[in-house]
């Protein structure tokens, strides 16, 4: 799916969401993923984390906080830690 933005230019949502989980983590630099069952905790970006509470599942490419209760894909984690719109973490993540 891509999502017309603007002058007719098209965002590559579908391509965006493809990025694994673990390299927006990655990217984002929220440290070495510890393993937590079928998942994987890192330090959350939203919030003073000393001890790892953000976990991402691969499978599904999704992540979630347990203390500040925020989650999503790839994007919303992106953006979130970032402080940008939809579309700059889109064009960030294609990169």
């Amino acid at each position: 799916m891509s999502v017309r933005r603007g002058r007719g230019a098209r965002l590559p949502v579908e391509a965006a969401k493809r990025v694994p989980i673990l390299e927006v983590a990655r990217r984002l630099g929220l440290g070495e993923p510890e393993a937590r069952g079928r998942e994987l905790a890192v330090r959350c970006p939203l919030h003073h984390d000393h001890d790892p509470s953000c976990y991402l599942n691969p499978q599904r490419n999704l992540w979630h906080c347990f203390v500040c209760g925020e989650g999503g894909d790839g994007i919303r984690l992106m953006q979130r830690a970032k402080g940008i719109s939809f579309e700059e973490a889109v064009r960030q993540l294609i990169r």
